[in-house]
């Protein structure tokens, strides 16, 4: 059971640094992401670095702003699923 939750922790924080990755191109403070989501700073952040897991409610906030590919869009839906 460790292994599984190990796994899933690293996907979260994988998808965390892309989130991060994108946002940087953008060029987009987290500030501005917060403001644009009404997702607090803080909780972004925790976000970004895999702390907190990527629920659908949070995506369906961040992924439209930051105007990201279906390609991780569909990564997103595997992990969540396998919650």
């Amino acid at each position: 059971m460790e292994k599984i939750w190990a796994i899933d922790n690293e996907l979260y924080r994988s998808l965390g640094k892309q989130v991060r990755q994108i946002r940087n191109e953008k060029r987009m403070p987290l500030r501005e992401l917060s403001e644009k989501t009404g997702i607090p700073r803080s909780t972004l952040n925790t976000l970004e670095l895999g702390i907190v897991r990527m629920k659908e409610p949070y995506w369906e906030k961040i992924a439209p702003v930051l105007g990201i590919k279906k390609d991780l869009e569909v990564s997103v839906k595997i992990v969540m699923e396998n919650d």
